[in-house]
């Protein structure tokens, strides 16, 4: 493996690679195409095949180039465009596919959708019902034949030939693709450049990943970010992943991020309770799961309401809130505060201001550590409730409503005396604890590092040398498997009876792994004290899934068990600690922030703020 250049890595073939744009999804898996998806309509193509072997490939953000002889781009348009420079075999199986996911007694229901070929001269559409492809063969002769679902095409290009398969109406030609897709190249490559080739390719990587979730619904309208490729089933967004992958966004695109905020509205109560996620799906579709949350109370407990993936998460309204405070330092629209969505930010706010600002978490899955029974005061829960307080209070004196800013900055203050006298011991803040159980998790959990975000511990620097010193496993002689990256607790959990699932191992999901957007968000915080560190946090997760293979970023790993999804959403979290935590551009709500050099040294930065363009470097 090389790094060819800051927005190319050149290889052997690799397990699994996506491209990924506003509508369409595809994977690739060595040399084929193993699935092309529609961004809420199911499956078109089940595979691609190629009768030629290869044996390595140029990774670049929405194309594959195996060898000289065949190219495979996804730009921006629902269009693939497969080049050929050499004869060869071609097969493609269609399968327009659709299914849907009942949640709890995950239960899978399929339907396919039959279709009809018409061929006209070097043209081949495939017509259903509601999907339809065109697959168009340039500067080559073909001939095609059919059996069954597989279409097998001889091909002998003029040079270079192509096939390029059209998804929707758009029909550009492939000079038109190929423009496009340079053009989004080019776009990724003008943000950033530094003399460090592995914090450029993980600033191209990091942004193309916040970019390519955000999609753009076919059959249902939408525009939101998915958390990754493997959360179309059903099509969904989420409150938690999508306010970290915002912090990649906003200097370059806020406007998804208005798009997302709109997404996330319908989902707060009248109490101003929240989902993990919001489902998008047709009337049909959520008639259909209607049917089963009637007839199984665990599915309608998981799914009150039609539009919730996952009713009721703790975290999930703080984010709510803490995503539109991002938003408005960086954009200054301050007209997305419509009375609506005031009403329901002072519903989140002021749901606990009876019981002292503070709320006894059940015993549930419901936050970011779904895995893991977690309950009574928690850390990470209490901390970004206090956060959304102290961020909002300040939206409000902009505004003029000192009252009640002063009340929700009160809130503010009590939550963070609470942590710093009740939930620290020595050196750190522990996990959680229930006075009601007995039960008390004093370990140290990363996700307690929020904390440092909205400036709750007394004392910061004993907690980051904490985090230093027992989660960086460089540091930490007493994990077994050396230096490979942040470990997400230590010790491990000590209540085997509420750990679920992937959790109940210990180096696995929320009992160890490295989650990379957590190492983000460490090497922001390190950048911001120009701690001597903050390389660790910033590029090992990096070094170590191009080490594996895995060219896009990831949502989780460790030695033993490997790796959760590629092109993990709020794993672009990179791209923010570069913007914010290098350079210093993190505005206040006034839209005043304080450039940097940073830390890796000679470097340039563009970026968008209250629509204009700045550049520095």
């Amino acid at each position: 493996m090389r790094i060819a250049s800051k927005n190319c890595i050149e290889s052997d073939l690799v397990n699994e690679f996506y491209l990924s744009n506003k509508y369409l999804t595809v994977k690739i898996k060595n040399s084929d195409i193993k699935g092309i998806y529609g961004s809420d309509n199911g499956k078109y193509i089940d595979w691609i095949s190629f009768s030629d072997e290869f044996q390595r490939a140029l990774y670049y953000p929405n194309s594959v180039h195996f060898g000289d002889k065949v190219s495979i781009i996804l730009p921006l348009k629902p269009v693939l465009a497969i080049s050929i420079k050499d004869k060869m075999k071609i097969q493609i199986k269609i399968s327009f596919q659709k299914q849907i996911r009942i949640p709890v007694i995950e239960k899978i229901l399929s339907t396919k959708e039959e279709y009809k070929l018409v061929k006209n001269k070097n043209e081949i559409k495939v017509l259903g019902d509601r999907k339809k492809i065109s697959i168009i063969v340039e500067n080559a002769k073909f001939e095609m034949k059919r059996s069954n679902d597989i279409l097998s095409f001889d091909i002998i290009p003029n040079d270079i030939g192509s096939i390029i398969i059209y998804f929707l109406d758009q029909r550009p030609s492939l000079q038109e693709i190929e423009n496009e897709y340079n053009g989004y190249l080019n776009y990724l490559s003008e943000f950033f450049n530094s003399e460090n080739e592995l914090i450029n390719s993980l600033f191209i990587f990091s942004l193309h990943t916040a970019i390519s979730n955000h999609k753009k619904g076919i059959e249902n309208d939408f525009s939101a970010l998915y958390a990754g490729p493997n959360y179309s089933l059903p099509a969904r967004t989420y409150y938690r992943d999508s306010f970290w992958t915002a912090k990649a966004l906003l200097p370059f695109e806020p406007s998804i991020v208005k798009d997302q905020i709109k997404a996330l509205s319908i989902g707060i109560d009248e109490k101003g309770n929240a989902p993990s996620g919001i489902i998008f799906a047709s009337k049909e579709e959520f008639e259909l799961s209607k049917e089963f949350a009637i007839s199984n109370p665990a599915i309608f407990e998981f799914q009150k309401k039609p539009q919730d993936w996952w009713s009721d998460h703790w975290d999930s309204p703080y984010y709510f809130v803490l995503l539109i405070y991002d938003y408005l330092r960086w954009t200054g629209d301050f007209e997305i505060l419509d009375q609506e969505i005031q009403m329901k930010i002072n519903k989140i706010l002021s749901r606990f201001e009876e019981s002292n600002w503070l709320f006894f978490k059940d015993e549930d899955v419901k936050d970011w550590s779904d895995n893991v029974v977690r309950s009574g005061f928690v850390t990470y829960d209490l901390a970004l409730y206090a956060g959304a307080l102290r961020t909002f209070s300040e939206v409000l004196n902009l505004k003029g409503d000192k009252l009640l800013a002063d009340k929700y900055m009160s809130g503010y203050i009590n939550i963070k005396d609470f942590l710093n006298s009740k939930m620290w011991i020595k050196d750190h803040f522990i996990d959680y604890k229930n006075d009601k159980t007995k039960k008390v998790e004093e370990h140290l959990n990363i996700d307690t590092a929020v904390t440092l975000l909205y400036q709750i511990p007394y004392l910061e620097d004993i907690f980051i040398n904490k985090i230093k010193k027992e989660l960086f496993t460089k540091n930490n002689n007493n994990q077994k498997f050396g230096d490979w990256g942040i470990m997400s607790v230590w010790p491990f959990y000590k209540y085997r009876e509420d750990l679920k699932f992937k959790s109940a191992f210990p180096y696995r999901y929320h009992n160890g792994s490295d989650w990379p957007y957590w190492d983000g968000i460490i090497a922001k915080i390190l950048l911001d004290k120009s701690d001597p560190d903050w390389m660790y946090p910033l590029l090992r997760s990096w070094k170590y899934s191009l080490s594996k293979g895995w060219y896009l970023p990831v949502e989780y790993y460790s030695p033993p068990f490997g790796r959760g999804g590629l092109l993990q959403a709020w794993s672009s979290v990179f791209t923010w600690a570069i913007v914010s935590g290098g350079f210093g551009i993190e505005p206040d709500i006034n839209g005043n922030y304080s450039p940097k050099t940073p830390q890796w040294g000679r470097s340039s930065l563009k970026f968008r703020f209250r629509n204009e363009i700045i550049a520095i470097g």
